[in-house]
């Protein structure tokens, strides 16, 4: 697809999902991969997002980190996205802060063996070890370990994320 495109296609999802989130009740923070530049000008308004610095060597840890930073401020409640769901909507969100009320984890399971949302009201650090991440078997091992600790679970409606070109082009044909 080439380098141009396929930034304007996370360019668009990133769009999508600050756009999904900005209206929730809910604080809102971006975990940025790269520094984060004081004179930025993205998809994560100031006034709307907090930022902070991901931290950890996989997407385990990098998730790790970010929740025990939000419960360390004295969140009760965290829900983490990714921005790879172009099918997702402020409801979806809005169904897993709801959950927590009743259950210890909440999930919004990916089409393809992952999850597209994780939301905690307890850490749980059991749930980023031994993973084999961007695979099928993500979610199959993340409820397992789930019911390991004894802790209950709802599930979100299944979605598609975009992980590939081919992905990208099923939900435009999907969305048309």
């Amino acid at each position: 697809m080439g380098d141009v495109q396929a930034l304007d296609i996370y360019k668009k999802m990133l769009w999508h999902t600050s756009h999904t989130v900005r209206n929730l009740a809910a604080g809102k923070y971006v975990f940025y991969a790269d520094e984060i530049s004081p004179d930025r000008f993205d998809a994560w308004p100031d006034s709307i997002f907090s930022a902070e610095q991901q931290q950890g060597a996989d997407l385990g840890r990098r998730m790790q980190h970010a929740f025990s930073v939000l419960f360390g401020q004295g969140y009760e409640k965290i829900c983490i996205i990714g921005s790879d769901c172009m099918t997702l909507c402020e409801g979806d969100v809005e169904e897993a802060f709801a959950a927590l009320d009743e259950h210890d984890v909440v999930i919004g399971p990916s089409a393809d063996g992952g999850y597209y949302l994780l939301g905690m009201k307890k850490m749980n650090e059991a749930l980023f070890e031994n993973k084999a991440w961007s695979t099928d078997d993500v979610l199959r091992s993340t409820i397992q370990d789930i019911r390991t600790a004894g802790c209950s679970y709802h599930l979100l409606r299944v979605q598609s994320d975009i992980d590939t070109e081919d992905d990208w082009r099923q939900y435009l044909a999907m969305s048309k």
